[in-house]
């Protein structure tokens, strides 16, 4: 995992959670809070396994639409660039492959009939007029058309993969790796968290809260058998000081309360 000073942490926080506050038109302070900050996208990103929902299409000035229900509307990430999608009336599957230098080359096959013209029939079918990619600054993938025909914005979700554990980074830029150990959440949308690790594991309650914000109530794990000072004992005891989390180029990174710290994870097969 990448480290950053804590001082760049607290920055790229206040000025992400700024940013987010001024889409909104809020003018309120925005608290200390750790976010991750942005990475590069110009190399092709590992997206496997991560799952998004449809945010927007914009296909012209006055053609923008925007689902209801994002969730009804999925696409999947799995091996060798493969991705299933799914809507309320039709899916598509075969491959959509994210290239360096922000290439994009779709090759997806469509089952099923939807209404014509409708969101899920754009959906389906702008998916195939993809050619390039970027990730905007709240971390959404951003499909553009060919020939400037407009854009398709995808929203990653929590749901869906396995979140395996890939590291910490402390408000006082301290510095814990896996070494070796596997710890995964798995969140449901039922609202449980599966956590597993070598020596605590179970299913507990957790709420979303908007579109950054989480709490997971961690009191129903037993920890007894988590040696003080192992990555396990890390993750089991910050579980309940989970405050907050962000996606950057497809991987999940969650604040603790108080500037307490980030926790990295990357996506794996659910």
């Amino acid at each position: 995992m990448n480290a950053f000073p804590a001082r760049t942490l607290r920055r790229f926080a206040r000025l992400f959670l700024a940013s987010m506050l001024g889409m909104m038109g809020c003018t309120a302070a925005v608290p200390g809070m750790l976010a991750a900050p942005e990475t590069p996208t110009t190399e092709a990103p590992v997206l496997a396994w991560t799952a998004w929902h449809l945010a927007m299409i914009q296909t012209g000035p006055n053609a923008a639409a925007t689902p209801d229900d994002p969730a009804a509307f999925s696409l999947v990430f799995g091996e060798d660039e493969r991705v299933t999608v799914t809507t309320e009336c039709a899916t598509a599957s075969g491959t959509l492959a994210l290239r360096e230098a922000h290439e994009v080359v779709p090759n997806l096959t469509i089952s099923g009939t939807c209404e014509r013209r409708s969101l899920p029939e754009r959906f389906l079918n702008d998916l195939n007029m993809a050619s390039s990619w970027v990730f905007d600054d709240d971390g959404a993938l951003v499909l553009n058309l060919a020939a400037d025909g407009g854009f398709i914005r995808l929203e990653q979700a929590l749901t869906g993969p396995t979140w395996r554990w890939a590291g910490f980074q402390g408000g006082d830029d301290s510095r814990i790796e896996p070494g070796g150990e596997v710890l995964t959440l798995t969140f449901q949308d039922d609202g449980r968290v599966t956590v597993s690790t070598p020596c605590a594991g179970g299913t507990v309650p957790y709420t979303q809260e908007g579109a950054t914000g989480l709490s997971i109530t961690a009191g129903g794990l037993d920890v007894s058998g988590c040696a003080e000072g192992t990555p396990a004992a890390r993750l089991v005891h910050d579980l309940a000081f989970m405050r907050s989390f962000v996606f950057r180029n497809g991987k999940l990174f969650v604040s603790l309360m108080a500037d307490g710290g980030i926790h990295t994870f990357e996506a794996s097969r659910p």
